[in-house]
């Protein structure tokens, strides 16, 4: 958990800061302008930043206890699709983003179900479902996709 509250509020940090000018930098007017008026553009390095991490500890867990870790794959959808909306934003590869995002909620989701698991590692799981359930959210609600306009 302090991982993803770590990588969230670097990825906020820096997205608000790309365009400081317009969002005010690190204040409450910033992270507002973040959290609701950013580009596809912003919120894809958001999602690239705070999927990396845990795409390489899937990568650690899978090659040190060849414990088979899906968060290996659906965290690099998330990055792949990241790069692909930050270098060119559409409806496709914004739809892409969400989707993958999606993918990385079900795949927290998948042991609740198939598991008995200690209530702390349900609680862990739940949450990082939510989480990347908001994130596709907050990535469909893009306020721009493209110069040729919003979704």
């Amino acid at each position: 958990m302090l991982l993803l509250i770590l990588m969230s509020a670097l990825a906020f940090a820096c997205g608000v800061m790309m365009k400081p000018q317009v969002s005010g930098g690190l204040s409450k007017n910033g992270v507002l302008w973040f959290m609701n008026e950013s580009s596809s553009k912003e919120r894809s390095l958001a999602s690239f930043l705070i999927a990396v991490p845990f795409w390489i500890w899937a990568l650690i867990k899978f090659i040190t206890a060849g414990d088979p870790d899906l968060g290996g794959i659906s965290f690099l959808l998330v990055m792949i699709s990241s790069i692909s909306v930050y270098r060119s934003p559409s409806r496709v590869s914004i739809r892409g983003l969400c989707l993958s995002c999606f993918v990385v909620s079900l795949n927290y989701l998948l042991p609740l179900f198939m598991m008995a698991l200690p209530t702390t590692f349900q609680v862990y799981l739940a949450i990082g479902a939510i989480y990347w359930l908001i994130m596709a959210i907050w990535n469909l609600k893009a306020r721009n996709v493209s110069s040729s306009g919003a979704i």
